[in-house]
């Protein structure tokens, strides 16, 4: 039996490592210095708490009777055609798995708000707006039963990652402002990207109103069906294919219910765009254009 665990850190303790690497710096190998290393470190930063989550467990057994119903009589010859596929398979359900057990913490929220901004910078209300619209949708809808979600409004949780200095703040004429520098951009990305497949498909969904103004239910679910399993490829999701269209009737509800999106009979229509809620919907889709992006010009590289 494989049992998936998620581990889920508001700050890990190779951030500067992680940048280095980023930026093209060979992995350091570790060596018993390192745990002084660390200690010290300790000392110095606020990590934060660590969430250790476990996921549904996965029989290897009755993995493999869906695969293939007579696997233990395949020839031994014939063995191969069958194990490779399998064991993609399987590693594929695994981290699908594990990703099901996701938890959501502070820094994942304020990781996603800030790195959906142009500038990398919100001002103390817009990001306490941003912050609490995201708990309500995920616990209007959540990922899974296995997911947890950060106790706390938007303000606790902008206090409490401004205190482990991830985020830096600002006074100006409109108040107090929170930015990201150099280093924490590039680090945020991070935890942003750890939670990413959370808020997948109701990025998606708002996503398509980027450039709509109004979408029928039909032409929503066309589109999901398109581009679903490319993100499923990408970021492990864990929805099925035949239950997508369950999923997405659930979170345009949700949008409904949150003023991001109103429904006129089978049509859908986004706010005013002088709206805030117009405003918080751009953000939401904003957290997966770039992986959108991608896809469009992997797509337009191989048609050319």
């Amino acid at each position: 039996v494989f049992v998936p665990v998620y581990i889920g850190y508001e700050r890990v303790l190779e951030g500067r490592t992680y940048l280095g690497e980023l930026r093209g710096a060979n992995k350091k190998k570790e060596s018993f210095f390192d745990v002084f290393r660390v200690i010290a470190a300790i000392r110095k930063q606020r990590f934060g708490k660590v969430a250790v989550n476990f996921g549904q467990p996965l029989k290897l057994a009755d993995f493999l009777n869906a695969q293939h119903h007579n696997w233990q009589h395949i020839p031994l010859e014939e063995r191969k055609t069958f194990t490779g596929p399998a064991a993609q398979q399987l590693a594929t359900h695994i981290a699908r798995y594990i990703n099901a057990a996701a938890d959501i913490n502070p820094v994942n929220l304020v990781a996603l708000a800030m790195l959906s901004t142009q500038r990398l910078a919100l001002d103390e209300n817009a990001l306490t707006r941003i912050i609490n619209l995201y708990l309500s949708l995920l616990r209007s809808v959540p990922y899974s039963k296995h997911t947890s979600v950060t106790e706390g409004d938007g303000l606790s949780i902008i206090t409490h990652v401004h205190q482990m200095k991830l985020i830096s703040e600002q006074q100006d004429a409109l108040g107090r402002i929170y930015y990201l520098d150099e280093n924490n951009a590039v680090l945020m990305t991070y935890y942003r990207n750890n939670v990413l497949h959370v808020f997948a498909l109701p990025a998606l969904l708002a996503s398509f109103f980027h450039s709509n103004a109004r979408m029928t239910r039909e032409h929503i679910l066309e589109l999901t069906h398109a581009l679903y399993p490319y993100l499923q490829a990408e970021l492990f999701t864990h929805y099925a294919a035949d239950a997508i269209e369950s999923v997405v009737d659930q979170w345009l509800t949700c949008f409904i219910e949150h003023g991001l999106l109103q429904r006129d009979g089978e049509t859908y229509q986004r706010p005013a765009p002088s709206s805030t809620q117009y405003v918080l919907l751009s953000l939401l889709a904003r957290t997966l254009i770039q992986t959108l992006q991608r896809f469009y010009m992997a797509i337009a590289l191989l048609l050319n």
